[in-house]
């Protein structure tokens, strides 16, 4: 747990948001990256995973139609995506680059992991995986506090299995 806190510790805001939106949602880098504010129901505490970012941009719908889900969220996870949306467009892309001069902009997976990522884990003084595992793991460099959750680092969510969610993660 310790090792999990140390990450998210190191994490700035908005980043700090998106992982721990992350860790509780199994959600992939393309539905966290494209995540838009009007997707969220803020009364209930869920969000609707209809649109994806890629390297060619915002894709209106995941490749597969049992893609597009409901997905709860936790009320501290919730508080901080509120805070992110405060006072922007609800159609907005909650997580864009925050650079001076570039803010706005939907994010980079690449950049994100040179720039963000591992900056904290290595601040956090926790070991980097091989990069080619990364790939298709969640918000890029979120494989490393996958193995974390195995041993209850974060409290769970919800006990639904990870392959009901596409594939990625739950903290369970």
């Amino acid at each position: 747990m310790a090792q999990a806190q140390a990450v998210l510790d190191e994490l700035a805001q908005p980043w700090h948001t998106m992982a721990l939106l992350a860790f509780y949602t199994g959600l992939r880098w393309g539905g966290l990256s494209g995540l838009h504010g009007h997707r969220i129901d803020w009364q209930r505490g869920r969000l609707f995973v209809v649109e994806v970012n890629t390297k060619s941009g915002i894709k209106a719908y995941p490749k597969r139609s049992k893609s597009r889900r409901e997905v709860p969220i936790p009320e501290r996870v919730l508080d901080g995506l509120a805070r992110r949306m405060y006072g922007r467009d609800r159609n907005a892309v909650v997580f864009t680059t925050v650079t001076k001069g570039r803010a706005g902009r939907l994010l980079d997976d690449g950049n994100w992991r040179t720039y963000t990522w591992w900056p904290a884990v290595h601040q956090a003084r926790f070991p980097e995986p091989n990069g080619a595992c990364m790939r298709c793991s969640t918000s890029s460099g979120m494989r490393v506090i996958r193995r974390l959750s195995r041993t209850r680092a974060l409290p769970p969510m919800h006990t639904r299995p990870s392959s009901e969610l596409g594939g990625g993660w739950i903290l369970s």
